[in-house]
């Protein structure tokens, strides 16, 4: 198995193979500098975010519903144990869920992850051709769905959610924004135009969050003092230990990111989603993901203003030096679409992620 940097290493064994994987992950995790975290200014809430409290029947619904062809985490408590016994233990599983809430924190064995490498594509000997996904505790994950929700329904009811968010929301979908892309270009091409799109990715995004810059947006969104005071809890000293068949690697510490396979991961990790951005006017802001408008917006003209689609390309790879996330270099540039060329390409550009 290789790693990023090309140096091989022979792997004989799962347990060698397991602990390449588990440093190649662990090399993706960033240190954060907390002198130059900025300050965000807090988005307008009409009604304030309350507490977050626990009823019984509400946690013995959801217990009852589990999926009980699920895994086990790592506190060895399976999901069709929970849902047989659902009644038995709704009041205890309630009192732990409210002393959570109350004492911000969780239980430790709550921060461990027992990953499994999944392949993406490429070499199947190149650690940086796996993705992690976390397995966690089940009672961790349903305390989520709880806090997720609740984040979720104060981002609803303060109209906080962008109109150009569509994943990670009930009612929308990135297949739905394809349509409203679609329909864009399609208008564009029908009038006799040309359409440069670009399309980029982030790489190791979830892995490389910066827990302080986000607990940082996730204040200016008014998310109570409670609630960010246990998602805080929820990132830290965490541990994960990766899977190869039956054998472990030794527990390494994750100083950023957030879980892959948890429940309120996909809220966090897209953060940058969640608020309301304003664009410039002179790129197309209606096709721009949240995550990719405000880095849009740093670069300087004398990128954005590239003569043509490959020179911007080149242009953006010699600029990316953003530390929060780094560009994957195996994007894709398509040009020339239509019947007319793009003098410039901020007149018909179109970005999506």
């Amino acid at each position: 198995m290789s790693t990023q940097d090309g140096n091989d290493i022979i792997t004989i064994n799962d347990k060698k193979k397991a602990e390449t994987l588990s440093s190649f992950f662990a090399s993706v995790f960033t240190k954060e500098d907390n002198g130059d975290i900025p300050k965000l200014k807090g988005q307008p809430v009409k009604e304030a975010m309350t507490n977050l409290e626990f009823k019984q029947e509400n946690v013995q619904k959801r217990v009852k519903n589990l999926n009980i062809n699920k895994s086990q985490g790592p506190d060895n408590i399976h999901p069709r144990l929970l849902h047989d016994v659902c009644g038995a233990l709704a009041t205890p599983i309630t009192i732990i869920f409210n002393t959570s809430l109350k004492e911000k924190t969780i239980l430790q064995v709550w921060k461990e992850g027992c990953i499994t490498a999944i392949f993406k594509k490429g070499n199947l000997k190149q650690a940086s051709n796996y993705r992690p996904v976390s397995l966690t505790c089940i009672l961790c994950k349903l305390l989520e769905t709880f806090v997720r929700d609740h984040i979720v329904s104060h981002m609803r009811t303060n109209k906080l959610f962008s109109d150009n968010q569509f994943g990670f929301l009930s009612g929308r979908s990135t297949t739905l924004q394809l349509l409203h892309v679609l329909e864009k270009w399609t208008k564009i091409l029908d009038n006799g135009g040309s359409i440069d799109t670009v399309y980029l990715d982030f790489m190791k995004a979830f892995d490389t969050v910066h827990h302080k810059r986000l607990i940082g947006k996730l204040e200016s969104y008014g998310i109570a003092e409670e609630t960010i005071t246990w998602v805080t809890s929820f990132l830290s000293g965490r541990k994960q230990q990766i899977r190869v068949n039956s054998i472990y690697s030794e527990f390494k510490q994750g100083t950023s990111g957030i879980p892959q396979g948890s429940i309120i991961g996909p809220i966090l990790g897209h953060n940058k989603k969640l608020a309301i951005q304003k664009y410039n006017k002179n790129i197309r802001s209606n096709f721009f993901t949240q995550r990719i408008a405000p880095i849009w917006n740093s670069l300087p003209s004398s990128v954005v203003n590239a003569p043509t689609i490959q020179t911007f390309e080149s242009r953006l790879v010699k600029f990316w030096t953003n530390t929060e996330m780094k560009y994957n270099y195996r994007a894709k540039a398509d040009t020339g679409t239509g019947t007319e060329t793009s003098q410039q390409i901020t007149e018909d550009l179109s970005i999506v992620q």
